[in-house]
């Protein structure tokens, strides 16, 4: 859920979840289908995120292929500063060319903390967001923000119904095939 009504660069997650001690991520969008981002050469941001939440240096970006960066030729940038809670971010065209689009441009990955209680929530935000075009001028965009819920990963075995359970297998030793029981 972004809080910008109409923010020029936010964030796009499928479910506004997220899950504690596993990998996640959310996608970093510049534009929208009927909010174009016109005559740019390059973009920098800062992503904040809260580091009481978020697993000590694992958060990270990944740029992707866009109408940014079509060629994947673009000079891009990200320093994490972790214990400033941000990681900031550039990306600036090489080819000497004006773009204008919409998209995806890149995708936040970060792990939630373990012990982080399911319902507790994430808040990650963009912020110091501004676009340059290849005369050099230089203007801001309107950045987003998002709030994302840590949910239980429903995915895996149940733990306790396993220690209730012996599983035994033989031969063993074995050499080539071994039976469950």
């Amino acid at each position: 859920l972004n809080s910008a009504a109409n923010p020029d660069i936010y964030f796009v997650s499928s479910q506004n979840t997220a899950f504690p001690g596993v990998w996640n991520n959310v996608d970093i969008m510049l534009g929208s289908p009927t909010n174009s981002v016109n005559q740019i050469y390059g973009v920098a941001f800062d992503v904040n995120f809260d580091t009481s939440l978020i697993q000590m240096n694992s958060a990270y970006l990944v740029y992707s292929a866009s109408f940014l960066n079509a060629a994947n030729q673009n000079v891009q940038f990200r320093k994490p500063a972790f214990n400033a809670q941000k990681i900031y971010a550039a990306s600036v065209r090489v080819d000497g060319n004006n773009v204008s689009g919409s998209g995806k441009i890149a995708s936040l990955y970060f792990k939630v903390k373990p012990t982080i209680p399911i319902g507790t929530v994430l808040n990650i935000s963009i912020s110091n967001a501004s676009k340059i075009n290849k005369s050099a001028s230089i203007s801001s965009l309107a950045a987003g923000s998002s709030s994302i819920q840590i949910i239980k990963n429903t995915v895996g075995i149940n733990e306790s119904a396993l220690l209730q359970k012996a599983v035994h297998f033989f031969p063993n030793p074995a050499s080539k095939l071994i039976t469950l029981v």
